[in-house]
């Protein structure tokens, strides 16, 4: 019924990156330094691997196949696990940019069959659209009113430099789906990084300490490094110089300040040896 009142006991947090899915990373032995520390940052890289959307290109036939081999199966299980549960909302939240890669990975966990009650991925600015953020399917477990008012809701994180952390936009989020639903007695986070989930644990053992939440854990998830094939990662970076580039171009005529986070200067493409040989 689209008017039951559940009351949300438990929030089920749920990473994306090496943590329900083994996203692809960029290959070591493929790049020679610097460009290869350069990848994965995105303070240094117009689009760092992790902001571009062509770190999850996967071909037709991986996506027909529904990305099998790719997904966590004892994740994908908590998640169906939760799923289920009236009085768990099940949440994605991601570092992954909103712009980029909100229909991508929408498309991916539906294909597989999840449905999450938030798909949370970090927005370009500093203000959560909850609107942007809460499934219609919600309303089966809050019921209508509670969906509506839920999705007026509009958050202004801090914003103390112009850049969104994902440790920062991730403790705003959870603070305010904490108040969203002040009826949580416990709370249970994955995610692949060791650093944040001993971030987390902290943050949740001073909810205990509070008494605003009965139980709380911050779970670390390992899987193994997976890398697309060499000539696949070779199109990514491409794709990745190529747009780093235009943006110091664009940016640097302008008479603004903003030119000055891309600190790489326009780059080539220097693969190792390794990325040269015959596939």
């Amino acid at each position: 019924m689209t008017d039951s009142k559940n009351l949300i006991t438990r929030i089920n947090i749920f990473d994306f990156d090496g943590t329900l899915f083994a996203s692809p990373q960029p290959n070591r032995e493929l790049w020679m330094d610097p460009l290869f520390g350069y990848l994965k940052n995105d303070s240094m890289f117009y689009k760092g691997w992790y902001q571009h959307k062509g770190s999850l290109s996967f071909d037709e036939s991986v996506r027909r196949r529904r990305w099998k081999g790719w997904w966590n199966d004892e994740i994908v299980n908590l998640v169906r696990e939760s799923m289920d549960n009236p009085t768990s909302l099940t949440v994605l939240l991601t570092g992954r940019g909103y712009s980029e890669f909100h229909h991508i990975i929408t498309d991916m966990v539906e294909r597989k069959g999840l449905k999450f009650d938030v798909l949370g991925l970090k927005p370009d600015q500093h203000t959560l659209n909850w609107n942007s953020y809460y499934s219609p399917s919600i309303i089966q477990k809050i019921g209508t009113k509670k969906y509506e008012e839920l999705i007026r809701n509009e958050t202004i994180m801090e914003n103390n430099n112009d850049r969104v952390y994902t440790k920062d936009f991730k403790l705003a989020f959870i603070k305010e789906l904490l108040r969203h639903h002040p009826s949580v007695s416990s709370i249970y986070l994955w995610d692949d990084r060791v650093h944040h989930v001993k971030y987390f644990q902290l943050f949740f053992d001073d909810l205990k300490l509070r008494g605003i939440v009965q139980e709380a854990i911050a779970n670390t998830v390992f899987l193994p490094i997976r890398y697309f094939d060499p000539y696949q990662e070779y199109l990514v970076v491409q794709a990745m110089i190529d747009d780093h580039n235009k943006a110091v171009e664009r940016f640097s005529t302008q008479a603004d300040q903003s030119s000055r986070r891309f600190s790489l200067g326009k780059i080539q493409l220097v693969p190792s040896s390794a990325a040269t040989q015959p596939f």
